[in-house]
């Protein structure tokens, strides 16, 4: 369980950082001449990270179900903490 919810939190971690640069890559765009192949680079990024998350939440949730039910609801919550996304 561990390996998993530490896989769920770095790429929330993963994910929020690739957002970040996309978003600012978006800003240099619109301000500037910069090339959008910047912000293509940074959106494929951005799909990347959100595939990598998209499948270690999967995982966890299997791994919940699993689970004896006694067990599910806390193991759940701890999941919902790991899955949050902040702002880098």
């Amino acid at each position: 369980m561990d390996r998993l919810l530490e896989r769920l939190k770095k790429s929330a971690d993963v994910l929020a950082e690739a957002l970040a640069t996309e978003s600012h890559a978006s800003q240099l765009s619109a301000d500037s001449a910069v090339p959008i192949d910047r912000w293509k680079e940074a959106r494929a990024r951005v799909a990347q990270a959100q595939e990598v998350h998209n499948r270690a939440v999967i995982e966890y949730r299997e791994f919940v179900q699993e689970l004896p039910v006694p067990l599910r609801a806390k193991a759940a919550e701890q999941g919902i903490v790991a899955m949050k996304v902040s702002h880098a």
